[in-house]
């Protein structure tokens, strides 16, 4: 059973990612290629955790007593000017590698705010809407089961790593001066990476060689973002380890 976040996003993302996927479709699998392999975020900020190995203790089990976290490094005002510049520079991205498929997504944006589309959605899985660790979360998971050519995530597994991500960039020095308008341009960017993932890994199933090509950009994506092996990681109640 497909995450009830993805299936309500039915109408926008089919616009987005037709079933005839390498025919005519908005995306090809070419864009497809780069911007899974590209991974969530390219924000400094996650650069900063990721190079000090915040995301790499997240994965140890979680301390006994209690963690002190800093409520604000967590979350973000939503800001529509930030928004409108944030889907400008995701489309410019894909634009450098697929500029039709640039232009289809473009398109789609226009008539469609997918951030508050995908917003609506994420209560349903336990997550919350202008939270970093919960785009984090959302993303990571929908790779973690993509690299096993799934979309069968499930609300428990979205918490759980939630959690671990809190805890990791609730407590890491340096990202503690980033700024909102970072936050919002670093959730936004990994829930439309984490939907485009969800749309790649349903449209290929069927096609084992494009599903294993998908597999390994995704986790390349992983990779580039966080620093991790989804392929040597167990997903569980606690998260990731």
């Amino acid at each position: 059973m497909r995450n009830r976040i993805f299936l309500g996003l039915t109408a926008a993302a089919c616009a987005l990612l037709p079933v005839s996927l390498p025919a005519q479709g908005v995306f090809n699998m070419g864009m497809l290629t780069n911007t899974l392999t590209q991974g969530g975020s390219d924000s400094s900020s996650v650069s900063s955790v990721r190079n000090s190995g915040g995301f790499r203790q997240m994965l140890r089990p979680a301390p006994r007593g209690p963690v002190r976290i800093n409520p604000a490094a967590l979350n973000f005002r939503p800001d529509k000017a930030a928004r409108k510049r944030n889907m400008a520079r995701f489309v410019a991205s894909i634009r450098r590698v697929d500029p039709a498929g640039a232009k289809g997504l473009q398109d789609v944006l226009t008539k469609h705010d997918l951030i508050a589309e995908m917003n609506v959605q994420l209560p349903h899985s336990g997550l919350r809407a202008n939270s970093v660790p919960d785009a984090m979360a959302l993303y990571l998971v929908t790779a973690w089961y993509g690299v096993r050519g799934s979309t069968d995530s499930k609300p428990a597994d979205f918490r759980a790593v939630r959690d671990q991500f809190a805890r990791a960039i609730g407590t890491t020095r340096g990202y503690a001066g980033t700024s909102n308008a970072e936050k919002q341009q670093m959730s936004e960017s990994m829930l439309l990476q984490a939907m485009i993932a969800d749309q790649a890994v349903q449209n290929a199933k069927g096609n084992p060689a494009q599903l294993r090509q998908l597999r390994n950009n995704l986790n390349a994506g992983a990779r580039a973002t966080f620093g991790f092996d989804l392929t040597q990681l167990r997903l569980g109640p606690n998260g990731l380890g």
